[in-house]
């Protein structure tokens, strides 16, 4: 895997050999800079979206948020540690800038929690943010 690109340094230099050590034509060469071109800029407007601080924000409001479902806990099913519900992670994809966040203290399976956060997040205005549950 190629190491990560600081955003302000530009797209990454089109290689001149392949991967088995064989000189590429300028045509293939071409075509490699010419789709790097086409995906560069996306990555950087998803990389821009979310910085460490937004990340830290947003696990604020998904901890806020289950103290919620922890006051309504009746009305939430699934296998849950109510005592022990924490956002652990908050994680964009590179490939297609979906958010996700992590909560720690349920079954992977828990999905009640988990629809239960999301919509509330995006009561809140975070919408389409997907949630993940693990123990």
């Amino acid at each position: 895997m190629p190491p990560l690109m600081d955003p302000d340094s530009g797209p990454p230099k089109p290689p001149s050999r392949s991967r088995h050590g064989v000189p590429m034509s300028p045509a293939a060469i071409k075509a490699i800079a010419d789709r790097a071109d086409r995906r560069e800029p996306y990555r950087h407007e998803v990389l821009r979206k979310m910085i460490k601080e937004e990340a830290i924000a947003l696990q604020a409001v998904v901890d806020e948020i289950l103290a919620l479902a922890v006051e309504k806990r009746s009305e939430i099913g699934g296998t849950v540690n109510w005592g022990d519900l924490l956002c652990l992670d908050v994680e964009v994809s590179l490939l297609d800038g979906i958010v996700t966040v992590t909560v720690e203290g349920a079954a992977p399976e828990a999905v009640e929690l988990c629809r239960f956060v999301s919509e509330e997040l995006a009561r809140r205005g975070y919408s389409g943010i997907a949630v993940r549950t693990e123990w």
